[in-house]
């Protein structure tokens, strides 16, 4: 069972009345935590790709601006971007148990590796939020025949 590092009061009655009940089975259901810091949300979505049907290219290093210097060795890192992160708290139903949902907004580009298994992530979205509109997907035409672009990365016309 996962269990939160710091839990909630709700969360910490919950594991009480779980280990206290005599003769109840174990439980099941643990606890989700949430990826909090960019690294681990950028992380998640570089997992979830392959799954998915797709694959996150890595952004092109370019040399610096004349007359500028670099003291150490540029690291190429994937072509996506946090955007916006938040966090959702609210009740399922009127005296209901209040669902936290961690939020994050991606832009940058994709290569599709497998059309269908994009085609239903598109449809159904990804990720363990669905239920609550999360997980959404939106892609937007390559750029003169570069990879397409996640979640909104639209390509300015040109002229």
């Amino acid at each position: 069972m996962q269990r939160p590092d710091k839990p909630s009061d709700e969360q910490t009655a919950r594991l009480k009345a779980g280990a206290d009940a005599p003769g109840t089975p174990a439980r099941r259901r643990g606890f989700r935590v949430a990826h909090r810091t960019t690294g681990q949300q950028i992380s998640w979505l570089l997992k979830q790709a392959d799954r998915h049907g797709f694959t996150i290219p890595t952004a092109p290093t370019t040399e610096p601006a004349p007359g500028l210097r670099i003291d150490e060795l540029l690291t190429p890192a994937p072509a996506v971007a946090l955007t916006a992160r938040d966090v959702l708290r609210f009740h399922k139903r009127t005296n209901g148990p209040r669902v936290t949902v961690s939020t994050a907004t991606f832009q940058g580009r994709l290569r599709v590796t497998d059309p269908d298994t994009l085609r239903n992530a598109l449809l159904a979205g990804i990720g363990p939020a669905k239920g609550y509109g999360q997980g959404l997907l939106t892609l937007a035409p390559p750029p003169r025949g570069g990879p397409a672009g996640l979640n909104g990365s639209t390509p300015r016309p040109r002229g």
